[in-house]
């Protein structure tokens, strides 16, 4: 590889516009809390510049794309279960639904 384009590589690279988590959270549509949970699992990447979590977009697009189409809440992929909605359902913390079999 040439060095000019070597260096018009990483002069790309450098110049790309780093996002916020709040950033990346909206782009995902995610809550700041579920992104960070997902890097502490090393689904997104990201690194900590100035004590504040940065991201490339590529790297977000990337996560977007190999994300499963259903997830549970502890990141598995979900297979026959589903969130159902219900009336009569209720916990302590007033969560009116219930996983079900599909």
């Amino acid at each position: 590889m040439s060095a000019n384009r070597e260096r018009k590589e990483a002069d790309s690279a450098i110049g790309e516009r780093l996002l916020t988590l709040h950033e990346a959270a909206e782009i995902l549509r995610l809550s700041t809390r579920t992104v960070r949970e997902y890097l502490k699992r090393g689904e997104i990447r990201g690194k900590i510049i100035g004590k504040r979590w940065r991201f490339r977009r590529a790297d977000l697009d990337a996560f977007f794309e190999n994300a499963p189409s259903e997830w549970d809440f502890a990141g598995r992929e979900v297979t026959g279960i589903r969130w159902c909605i219900s009336e009569n359902a209720s916990d302590e913390a007033g969560t009116k639904g219930f996983w079900a079999s599909v």
